[in-house]
């Protein structure tokens, strides 16, 4: 017989996998701003009235056990590969996929439910381990805290912005201003600039083929002057915050490029994401310089 710890992790991800067969993927669109923050906020204050309320439960024990570090990373690694094993399509050519393969989502697994419940108990898992660390009074508690709420700040504003990210590709002629891009599902998305390219510049190998590339382009932003942007392959420009504009393709038909391919990506919740980063990356810089520390079997037993 499994182990509440197990079936904690067990039952949500046949849920999951049921509703992923029968219904298709997570509709992570419908949980964009203002919705995922309140999602968001929601979640945590459970976390927090869990761990100070419901110490005792059942619940928040196995979620806190060593056999749920275990689940939670195991099935995340378990997505992962899932990840690496598949191509990763478009959201329309993803549900076009037959077998088993496409009807459980593994060619848009970043979206499917098998994938999101992982990430909800993995996250769950390491808030409460975090709050326990946080609100605990052992000796260097802050780099425990830093390492765990990084990853944990990284993972949550990732997941949590999934839906409010954009990915869009937009064509910049010289002749007139344009500022409609299509998605992936190459979907009609209108940009706030418009945009036009003044000036292209490029370099080939004697083959011909493409060496390296720049543009100019003017963005013209509502309320606020011209911006003129100077472009080039992975050197993108920060038109907003959260939004950078890059160079990722030219016409190759002609001697003298008539337009440019522009890439648009909106992440409104990086910065939150950068900041667990650095967070994580300094818990781990306080770790190495402090070293190890060693517990009493006192303090392991407070712990478990």
């Amino acid at each position: 017989m499994p182990s509440r710890t197990a079936l904690l992790f067990i039952v949500p991800m046949v849920v999951g996998t049921a509703v992923q067969a029968v219904a298709g993927n997570f509709p992570v669109s419908f949980f964009s701003f203002p919705l995922s923050g309140l999602f968001g906020a929601l979640w945590v204050a459970a976390l927090v009235v869990l761990y100070r309320e419901r110490r005792q439960s059942w619940l928040v024990g196995a979620l806190l056990s060593g056999k749920a570090t275990a689940w939670s990373l195991g099935l995340f690694v378990a997505g992962c590969l899932v990840i690496g094993l598949f191509p990763q399509l478009r959201p329309s050519e993803a549900a076009a996929r037959g077998g088993v393969a496409g009807m459980l989502g593994c060619y848009n697994f970043m979206s499917s439910w098998p994938f999101v419940i992982m990430l909800v108990l993995l996250l769950s898992h390491l808030g409460l381990v975090t709050l326990r660390g946080f609100l605990s009074k052992r000796p260097h508690r802050w780099r425990f805290l830093l390492n765990h709420a990084g990853v944990w700040l990284a993972l949550f504003a990732g997941f949590v912005g999934a839906a409010d990210g954009q990915d869009t590709r937009l064509l910049v002629e010289r002749d007139g201003w344009n500022r409609l891009s299509y998605d992936r599902d190459s979907r009609p998305v209108y940009q706030q600039e418009s945009y036009r390219l003044v000036d292209f510049e490029k370099e080939t190998y004697p083959d011909g083929t493409p060496m390296s590339y720049r543009a100019r382009v003017l963005a013209a932003v509502p309320g606020a002057d011209t911006v003129c942007m100077h472009l080039a392959v992975n050197e993108p420009y920060g038109i907003a915050f959260g939004r950078d504009v890059y160079l990722s393709g030219y016409d190759q038909q002609s001697a003298e490029p008539r337009y440019c391919i522009l890439q648009i990506v909106h992440q409104p919740a990086r910065w939150l994401m950068q900041a667990g980063i650095v967070m994580a990356f300094a818990g781990a810089a306080l770790l190495l310089a402090g070293g190890p520390v060693r517990r009493s079997a006192a303090e392991r037993r407070t712990a478990a």
